[in-house]
C-alpha cells in the first residue's frame, strides 16, 4: 500500500507515510509535501526537468534532506515538481524531477513551510513489509 496522511500537530503539520519500497516512500513524501504547500498540487505541469543527488548519514536524515531540498527549490528558485523518478539506496538518493516554475495565476500556496524538523521523525521497515515514516513540518 502506498499512501500519505496529513497530521495536525499543534502549530506544525506532519505526514504519516507508507509504501512498499523506499523510492515510493520518498515519492509519497514529496506528494505529501506539495499537498501541504499548495492549495491544488495537481495544477503543477511538467515543463522543466532537474536532476540531483543527496546523501545523508542515515535514512531519516536523507528523508529530511530530500524534503528540505524540495522546500529550498520552491523558496529560492520558485520551482514546483509533480513527477519524481527516484533511486534510494540506503543513505543516497538520486532524483530526476519534472515540474515548473511557480505561477501566481495558477498556483496558490496553502501555507509556508519554514523547515522540515527532526521532531518525532521516524523511518523504519513496516511489520507487514514495506516502509513507514513520520515527518513534521514547521509552518
Amino acid at each position: 500500500m502506498v499512501a500519505f496522511r496529513i497530521l495536525d500537530h499543534s502549530s506544525d503539520i506532519g505526514l504519516e507515510l507508507t509504501a512498499p519500497t523506499l523510492p515510493e516512500l520518498f515519492q509519497q513524501a514529496a506528494l505529501g509535501f506539495y499537498s501541504v504547500l499548495l492549495v491544488n498540487p495537481d495544477s503543477v505541469r511538467n515543463r522543466l526537468s532537474r536532476e540531483f543527488e543527496l546523501r545523508g548519514d542515515d535514512r531519516e536524515e536523507l528523508l529530511v534532506d530530500w524534503l528540505a531540498e524540495l522546500n529550498y527549490r520552491f523558496s529560492v528558485d520558485g520551482e514546483l515538481y509533480s513527477q519524481f523518478e527516484l533511486t534510494v539506496a540506503d543513505t543516497r538518493l538520486q532524483a530526476h524531477l519534472r515540474g515548473e516554475r511557480f505561477d501566481m495565476k495558477r498556483h496558490a500556496c496553502a501555507r509556508e513551510i519554514k523547515a522540515i524538523t527532526y521532531h518525532q521523525l521516524s523511518l523504519k521497515p513496516a511489520a507487514t513489509g514495506g516502509w513507514t515514516a513520520r515527518v513534521i513540518f514547521d509552518i
